[in-house]
C-alpha cells in the first residue's frame, strides 16, 4: 500500500484485523470503484494480510440506473396521456360551446335556418337545447308578427295575435 494517509489508515485497520473500504475513481475502469480490505489469517504468521476486492459502482447501480431511466420514462410517458386527455376534455367542452356561440351569432343576424343540435345530457347540453328553444320561439314570434302584419296591410283587423302561445313561464 501507499503511504498516503487513507492508505496508512486501511494498513492500520488491516493490522487491527479490522475491515474497511475505500471509494474512489479508477481510471482504468473509468469508474467510481469501491474497494473493500478483508483482513484474512495466513498459516501462523504474524504479517498482516488482506484480500481486496474492488467493486466497479457503474455494475452495482446498473439496475438502479437503469431503473430510475424506466421511472422517468413511464413519468414523461404518463405526463403526455394526461396532457392528451386535458386537451380532449377541454375540446369536448368548447367544442358544443363554439357550435353553440355559432348559432347564436346566426340567430343575432336574423339567420334561423341553422339550428343545435346535440345529445349532450350534461349542462352543454341543457343550454343547446335551451337555445333551440328560444330560436324556435324567436322564430315563431316573427312569423305570428308577420302574420298579423299582413293581416293589417290586407285590411283584416279583426286578427287577433295567438298571445297564450307566447307566454313565459
Amino acid at each position: 500500500l501507499g503511504a498516503t494517509e487513507d492508505w496508512l489508515t486501511v494498513k492500520e485497520h488491516i493490522q487491527q484485523a479490522q475491515a474497511v473500504t475505500r471509494a474512489e475513481y479508477s481510471s482504468e475502469l473509468h469508474s467510481d470503484i469501491q474497494i473493500i480490505f478483508a483482513p484474512i489469517q495466513l498459516g501462523r504468521t504474524t504479517t498482516p494480510w488482506a484480500v481486496a476486492v474492488t467493486i466497479p459502482m457503474k455494475h452495482v447501480l446498473k439496475a438502479t440506473t437503469m431503473m430510475v431511466y424506466k421511472s422517468v420514462g413511464l413519468g414523461v410517458g404518463a405526463l403526455g396521456l394526461m396532457i392528451a386527455a386535458i386537451f380532449l376534455i377541454a375540446r369536448s367542452i368548447t367544442q358544443p360551446l363554439h357550435q353553440i356561440i355559432c348559432v347564436a351569432k346566426e340567430l343575432a343576424l336574423g339567420n334561423f335556418a341553422r339550428n343545435v343540435s346535440m345529445a349532450h345530457n350534461d349542462e352543454i347540453g341543457h343550454l343547446a337545447r335551451t337555445c333551440q328553444t328560444m330560436q324556435e320561439t324567436i322564430r315563431d314570434v316573427l312569423i305570428e308578427t308577420e302574420r298579423l302584419i299582413t293581416a293589417v296591410q290586407d285590411g283584416e283587423l279583426t286578427m287577433r295575435g295567438q298571445a297564450e302561445r307566447f307566454q313565459g313561464k
